[in-house]
């Protein structure tokens, strides 16, 4: 009512740091100020239920922590806060209970953690099937491709390029069951399982893999053998593995790319952007590209 916001006047205005814009025309306020102030007006508000829609983004990072400071202190009032919004790490922060809604029906409802879980797995198999659509002819479910072929590739700046005297058919990312995977958590098993044939007799190479985030930030990098160490001596065909035991990558989209040379450095081949793998949004109090093995301790 008129009377509550005259009496919380001072508070609202103080509260969404727009005091030398207050008495401006409120047409005239951006987009964020404008949910600043509404903001701001909604949780001064003694309310016994507060609805929140998709505006806990607003303003810069400070005035977003004071926004998370004051929701934590109505919620241990009592009040019951309902959060529609996308924004999984902001849930999982506030949040004791979580309902995943799709095309109007509760799809799940329960914890935060597992719920959330589901949902972005679900929206990464949307993403990739969405792709899969729009690009057909870069589908191939056997994992295989021919030297002239980019199909498998799902990312448009796949490259492809070598001599083919050694050559990759087919790379598959498995888990820790043997099955094809592109999910994975922090600490998971991962096997990269590369099929090559060659018509050189017994050739020595090298194989090599790297694994560059969807930003473009290199992350990690490995050889079958370091300098002066012996190479790799092929038959006509065969099979390479890799094996991370325990992934040290942190929730992300990353792209891998193989290749192969030989003992004088020659480019065999080299498949950029071969795969895409997914590490699942965790709430993690970690940060940065990789993660370690650690325990904290107070003494």
């Amino acid at each position: 009512k008129r009377r509550e916001i005259e009496e919380r006047l001072n508070d609202i205005i103080r509260f969404s740091e727009l005091e030398e814009f207050i008495d401006n025309p409120v047409r005239t306020y951006s987009s964020g100020m404008y949910m600043r102030l509404a903001f701001a007006v909604a949780i001064n508000v003694r309310a016994d239920i507060l609805l929140i829609d998709e505006i806990l983004a607003v303003g810069d990072i400070s005035f977003q922590k004071k926004c998370f400071a004051k929701l934590r202190e109505i919620k241990e009032r009592g009040t019951t806060i309902v959060i529609v919004s996308h924004a999984m790490q902001q849930l999982l922060e506030i949040c004791d209970r979580m309902i995943w809604i799709e095309n109007g029906f509760i799809r799940e409802d329960g914890e935060p953690e597992p719920v959330s879980r589901h949902y972005l797995d679900s929206m990464e198999e949307e993403r990739r099937a969405r792709l899969s659509s729009e690009h057909p002819e870069e589908e191939n479910p056997d994992d295989q491709f021919s030297l002239k072929s980019l199909s498998s590739y799902i990312h448009p700046e796949a490259k492809r390029e070598g001599s083919f005297h050694v050559h990759y058919t087919s790379v598959k990312v498995l888990n820790v069951q043997g099955e094809s995977c592109y999910l994975f958590d922090s600490g998971d098993k991962l096997v990269l399982k590369c099929r090559y044939e060659t018509q050189l007799e017994h050739p020595l190479v090298n194989f090599n893999m790297d694994i560059v985030k969807d930003n473009w930030q290199y992350q990690y990098g490995s050889c079958y053998a370091r300098p002066g160490a012996e190479l790799a001596c092929l038959e006509k065909t065969g099979e390479i593995r890799f094996t991370i035991d325990s992934l040290q990558l942190l929730p992300g989209n990353y792209l891998l790319s193989v290749g192969i040379n030989g003992a004088d450095g020659e480019l065999y081949d080299h498949v950029r952007f071969i795969k895409e793998i997914t590490v699942r949004e965790y709430p993690h109090n970690e940060f940065g590209p990789c993660t370690f093995p650690h325990s904290w301790e107070i003494q």
